[in-house]
């Protein structure tokens, strides 16, 4: 197989920030004002960790199994 050539390669291309609008730094803060105004609460208290819990009721009811969200 040939090697390849200075002339049979693509040119460079230019720097991808010069592709961003002026504004980009406050549409960003903006963006993560709007998607994540506070700390959140209830992930900390979740945490990452396997727990079990009861659920009580007044009722009698069948069992619903369950599992965390991804199915671990």
């Amino acid at each position: 197989m040939p090697s390849p050539t200075s002339s049979s390669l693509p040119a460079p291309l230019g720097n991808y920030a010069h592709l961003l609008p002026p504004s980009w730094k406050s549409i960003i803060t903006a963006w993560l004002a709007e998607d994540t105004p506070s700390f959140d609460y209830g992930g900390f208290v979740v945490g990452e960790t396997m727990e079990e819990a009861t659920l009580w009721g007044k009722s009698e009811v069948r069992p619903v199994p369950s599992s965390p969200p991804g199915g671990a």
